[in-house]
């Protein structure tokens, strides 16, 4: 899906951690950046109008800036939020961890965690809010 970002503007991704925080209201987004014909056809008129001596920028910056809780925050859904979540489902499917135990979780399943780390050492830590 093409995404346009007005000038001036920002685009910001929800992670996991804010999906669980919001019972799954706000849902964390799948990061994806695709090099599309629409793309090449963009950089090729930049290249030309560059050559015939337009000033033009043949480069983008992309930063990423990941925000996380501290470790021994649980991160089940907020009770505020209820109004925006089915408590219902929240309770099955966004259950009580902490912010690291879920951190371990997410990097197990993309296979980043090593194979004996700290995350193995604090199964079961407390919950505390």
């Amino acid at each position: 899906m093409a995404c346009k970002i007005p000038d001036g503007c920002l685009i910001m991704q929800a992670g996991i951690m804010f999906e669980w925080l919001t019972g799954g209201f706000v849902l964390a987004g799948y990061h994806e950046v695709i090099y599309t014909e629409a793309t090449k056809e963009a950089l090729n008129k930049a290249k030309k109008e560059a050559e015939m001596g337009k000033k033009r920028v043949l480069w983008r910056i992309s930063s990423t800036l990941f925000g996380h809780l501290r470790y021994n925050v649980n991160i089940a859904p907020l009770p505020e939020l209820a109004g925006f979540y089915d408590p219902d489902y929240a309770r099955i499917k966004y259950t009580q961890m902490t912010a690291h135990e879920k951190l371990c979780e997410e990097l197990a399943a993309i296979n980043l965690a090593p194979k004996q780390s700290y995350c193995d050492l604090t199964k079961g830590a407390s919950h505390e809010n």
